[in-house]
């Protein structure tokens, strides 16, 4: 099926999208040890497969981009990389996303990493003038929330510096439910204090109480969400605070996030009223795109044409992109809706 329309993902993680062929170039090149004796093996340690049986196995697949995105070059190649993917599937609104924490092992600070990256948007945009990309920073869960409690909020501050100069948001990603989220509500008081706006995973591998909790910290918008579906009292909440949840189809079926495909609760979110958007998460870790995330509801789920604009239209109105550049892009996807 031909999707033609402008499209927008705002859930979108820079080191899961890396291409493994991308990956594997940058991997000989930094001479990085790697198991893999070629590149089919090499493909295969980068994605996921049929093994895959939860969450945290899934995150292991991030082990060697993140390893990659240790200098500023390969911070910002890596970037352009993924622009260049994403507007070649049509996309024209991007919100890539990604923790700088994590790219600090060979003596980077958080300042100079997010440089790199932006200079990378700069770059990736300037090649394809059809994609505007923003950036979200992302503070992490990787254990008690004391372990990295000073990293997240630095994130926090850093964020701040670049408001409105290529970072649009915060959110809090990585292991949800190793620690109860609880104990993050200080950033996003911080975050809330210094006005700027946030996203939060919530609903993914843990039930809808972290939903509703995230709700409680301010979050307008849901990484996931996946979970409201056992909770009528939270899906209402939703509903009514109009918050949008980020959905992606692929990523909760193969992190076993839902028992299978058919199961995926996003039609029945849809048809209850709720916000939902269509994202891809990690392309490549997940071996996929916008457009096969569009055939997969269209052939499996039982969404139409007018359904993925509508959804497309929810993503332009939840994006932290400013009010009036949104004018603009919701006034294009209106013109695709079939009467």
């Amino acid at each position: 099926m031909n999707f033609d329309f402008p499209k927008v993902d705002l859930h979108f993680h820079l080191d899961g999208s890396i291409s493994a062929e991308f990956s594997w170039k940058m991997v000989k090149e930094k001479g990085i040890k790697v198991e893999a004796k070629n590149f089919e093996e090499f493909k295969k340690s980068v994605e996921v497969d049929e093994n895959c049986k939860s969450l945290y196995d899934f995150l292991k697949c991030f082990d060697i981009p993140v390893e990659i995105m240790q200098d500023e070059k390969s911070l910002e190649e890596c970037t352009y990389e993924v622009i260049n993917l994403a507007a070649k599937e049509g996309i024209v609104y991007l919100e890539i996303r990604f923790a700088p924490q994590l790219h600090k092992k060979k003596g980077l600070d958080e300042e100079k990493i997010v440089k790199a990256v932006l200079k990378g948007m700069e770059r990736g945009m300037k090649n394809n003038s059809s994609i505007k990309v923003s950036l979200i920073l992302c503070a992490m869960v990787l254990g008690k929330a004391s372990l990295n409690h000073e990293d997240n909020m630095k994130t926090i501050r850093v964020a701040k510096k670049f408001l409105g100069k290529g970072v649009v948001a915060v959110d809090l990603a990585g292991a949800e439910g190793v620690t109860p989220m609880e104990n993050f509500r200080d950033l996003f008081e911080e975050a809330n204090k210094l006005n700027i706006p946030f996203t939060i995973h919530a609903g993914e591998s843990m039930g809808p109480e972290n939903i509703k909790m995230a709700i409680s910290f301010g979050a307008k918008r849901i990484g996931h969400g996946v979970t409201s579906i056992k909770s009528e009292k939270v899906m209402k909440e939703i509903k009514d605070k109009n918050i949008t949840l980020e959905m992606c189809i692929t990523s909760n079926v193969k992190c076993n996030v839902v028992p299978s495909l058919k199961e995926h609760p996003i039609k029945k979110l849809y048809d209850y009223g709720i916000k939902v958007t269509v994202n891809t998460d990690d392309m490549a870790i997940l071996n996929t795109n916008i457009n096969k995330e569009y055939e997969i509801l269209i052939k499996e789920l039982g969404f139409t044409y007018n359904d993925l604009i509508k959804m497309n239209i929810n993503s332009i109105e939840a994006s932290f992109m400013k009010e009036e550049e949104k004018q603009f892009y919701l006034e294009k996807l209106k013109k695709y809706i079939k009467e």
